[in-house]
């Protein structure tokens, strides 16, 4: 007879690669970051053509790979160590080395504590605002003056999405623009936990800050949502009030 086809593993422990492009086509990106948990003989993620060797990934100090931002706008980290732990030709996206960090770094990365929010410990309250108006909450991983900026953003995101314990997120002054306000929405899609957001004076575009509010209006979760320095017009505002005046639950929009 012909070969059988290959079976999926039937225990967790038995899983060691993981498909990270087919994770991101299917909207759940998030799921390397709680693949780096559930999994203990996870070895590889691949995907664009690339290999990841997790266990590189978890040995290196990559808190020094991708610094917070200060005031260079066109800072944007280039991962020299992330990269020396993946295999093929040319540069791997970005979608690919941070799904590697979200798995499996064991250290800070551009600001965002991932081993802490990755695992038990996770803290309930993230604090991530610039303006030092703002009272401070039981866990302030950033300096002031440090900005996450969109990688920063969307590294967060991946693991805010399998997230089953942080319920407030202060991403107040931070410079996550259109791309990191995207992937928090994506992440809202999936996260059930979390009841407080504010990504306010990032300079949002309209379409940016609806585009979270439409993931919310659906997901009904939060009690309090920051939008404040976003770019709304009238139409705009309309959706939002329509929002604000459906939802049960939220209690503080500012």
């Amino acid at each position: 007879g012909g070969q059988r086809a290959p079976q999926p593993p039937a225990r967790l422990d038995g899983i060691t690669d993981l498909d990270v492009e087919g994770l991101r086509r299917v909207g759940r990106p998030g799921d390397a970051a709680t693949a780096g948990r559930h999994l203990p003989s996870l070895a590889r993620l691949h995907g664009w053509g690339f290999a990841v060797d997790v266990a590189a990934v978890r040995a290196q100090d990559l808190s020094v790979d991708g610094p917070m931002l200060g005031q260079n706008l066109r800072l944007r980290p280039s991962f020299p160590r992330l990269r020396g732990c993946v295999a093929g030709e040319g540069e791997a996206p970005l979608e690919l080395l941070l799904a590697a960090a979200a798995c499996a770094a064991s250290t800070d990365l551009c600001g965002v504590p991932v081993e802490a929010l990755r695992g038990d410990a996770s803290p309930t309250e993230l604090d991530f605002c610039n303006k030092r108006t703002d009272r401070c909450l039981k866990y302030r991983p950033m300096p002031q003056g440090g900005h996450l900026g969109a990688v920063g953003a969307r590294l967060l995101a991946l693991l805010v999405s399998g997230n089953c314990v942080l319920t407030t997120l202060n991403l107040c002054n931070n410079r996550i623009d259109t791309k990191g306000a995207g992937a928090i929405g994506k992440a809202l899609r999936v996260n059930r936990i979390l009841t407080s957001l504010d990504v306010g004076y990032n300079g949002l575009t309209e379409e940016a800050a609806l585009g979270i509010v439409r993931v919310e209006r659906q997901r009904n979760k939060l009690t309090s949502l920051g939008l404040a320095g976003c770019i709304i017009g009238p139409t705009g505002a309309a959706e939002i009030a329509e929002y604000v005046s459906g939802s049960g639950v939220l209690k503080t929009l500012n």
